[in-house]
């Protein structure tokens, strides 16, 4: 049996990653940018990049502001911005992944007023909200692609600036593998292989 932690709370990355260094757990699946700290040390562990996803700011067809006006979500970052105006935001925190991610972001483009209207360091949390036209916020494409297809959700912005994209990785310590540990990791490093060919 493979073990496997997963804590989603916004110390998780920290958890899990401590659940792979102390050994209790063979394999951990994350996100990586380069914008974002993340120390392994490369002699200890291996990893896979199992691909990328990209990151983009969506919003529901109507956006409540906290003035309780109805907002286009459609282009809703860029109006804002034009505007000089608070934009209804639906925020990571600080400390997690995106939130981190999404703050160098942040501060490479012009400036962005953000009234933050709820904290979740889950994507699907996210999501329900901006489904319900709580704000903006940033979601992985593959999370959103049916909801924009539906016209559920809408893109916030047509500047192609604004989305991030971001590697998946699967790694594994280099050293102590367990047979089936090592097996997964060839299946699955072998269907990268073929799939690059």
């Amino acid at each position: 049996m493979v073990r496997a932690w997963e804590n989603p709370s916004e110390r998780a990355a920290a958890i899990n990653l401590g659940a792979l260094t102390e050994g209790e757990a063979d394999l951990f699946l994350t996100y990586a940018h380069p914008t974002v700290p993340f120390i392994l040390d490369p002699q200890r562990f291996d990893h896979l990049v199992l691909g990328t996803e990209r990151v983009m700011p969506v919003a529901g067809v109507e956006v409540r502001a906290s003035s309780g006006t109805r907002l286009p979500g459609e282009g809703l970052l860029d109006r804002t911005i034009a505007a000089g105006e608070p934009m209804p935001y639906l925020c990571y925190g600080e400390s997690s992944f995106f939130g981190v991610a999404l703050g160098r972001l942040f501060g490479k483009r012009p400036h962005l007023l953000r009234d933050t209207v709820h904290q979740n360091t889950i994507c699907t949390g996210l999501r329900t909200l901006a489904l319900a036209g709580r704000g903006v916020c940033w979601l992985p494409e593959t999370l959103v692609t049916d909801d924009l297809s539906a016209g559920r959700l809408r893109l916030a912005s047509a500047d192609p600036a604004w989305t991030m994209e971001v590697q998946i990785r699967l790694y594994r310590p280099a050293t102590l593998r367990r047979p089936i540990v090592e097996r997964i990791w060839r299946t699955v490093a072998g269907g990268l292989d073929q799939s690059l060919s």
